[in-house]
């Protein structure tokens, strides 16, 4: 069997590891990348999902329904249009 991964020889990455020190260093960095990489999305994942909690809980809030109002009208008087403006 070979080396790399016989059933009596040691893994790849021991062999790796304990012949050159530049590869070592390589894995190390690729370790370091790995783990920015992870926490990165991470928390770009919790940023996502806290935006879209922060949406659902302010939309709830700010259901309340159509406004009903009563005005008080002079006799004969009748409404011609009616209009929306700056949330009333």
């Amino acid at each position: 069997m070979t080396a790399l991964g016989g059933p009596n020889g040691p893994v790849a990455d021991e062999v790796a590891e304990e012949d050159d020190p530049r590869i070592a260093q390589v894995y190390r960095r690729l370790r370091k990348l790995f783990l920015i990489g992870g926490l990165t999305m991470g928390v770009g994942f919790l940023a996502v999902m806290s935006a879209i909690v922060y949406r659902v809980v302010k939309s709830k809030q700010a259901e309340t329904g159509p406004a009903h109002a009563a005005l008080a009208l002079p006799a004969g008087a009748r409404v011609l249009g009616v209009a929306a403006d700056a949330g009333r």
